[in-house]
């Protein structure tokens, strides 16, 4: 039984990663550029950019939730495809970031709270979902399946951890 799942424990533990390991570690980096790029002379008011990083992750509870919402409704397998998503938001996330490109001026502050939220509206969505669906694989077993995604997730987000720790201890 445990093939069965391997692609509900690969998604599960890359949208764990990303929407909560990752995200809350370069999302505080994203905010800053949305003020800041390459570290231009500025009035040294940071509240913008602290504004925009709360409104960022409050607005991201609310989109968590409302996924989480949707997926008492509407089931997908399309677990995939829904990762690729979401991996595209958070490649926005870094490339602002890293500061390559000028998100200072026009929307940089939008897109960074529209892709904070949508990565915590896939993150809503999919957890539930994925869980659902193990008992649609293999219904005997879906306790064991259900154990072994959530542990190959839990062994996925420690080792992010530190990979994200040694990042910005190196930085």
């Amino acid at each position: 039984g445990w093939g069965k799942v391997t692609a509900h424990a690969s998604v599960n533990a890359v949208v764990q990663l990303l929407s909560f390991n990752m995200l809350n570690t370069i999302a505080p980096y994203a905010a800053y550029h949305t003020k800041h790029h390459h570290h231009a002379t500025s009035s040294g008011d940071d509240s913008y950019a602290g504004g925009v990083l709360g409104l960022a992750i409050e607005l991201s509870y609310i989109a968590l939730t409302l996924g989480s919402l949707l997926s008492i409704w509407v089931s997908t397998r399309h677990f995939p495809a829904l990762a690729v998503i979401l991996g595209g938001m958070f490649f926005i996330i870094t490339i602002m970031a890293l500061d390559l490109g000028d998100w200072s001026k026009g929307d940089g502050a939008p897109i960074m709270i529209m892709c904070v939220c949508g990565i915590r509206f896939i993150d809503g969505y999919i957890s539930p979902v994925i869980f659902r669906d193990i008992e649609l694989v293999d219904c005997a077993n879906r306790e064991d399946l259900a154990r072994w995604v959530a542990n190959v997730e839990k062994i996925v987000t420690f080792f992010g951890a530190w990979v994200v720790y040694a990042l910005v201890e190196t930085n």
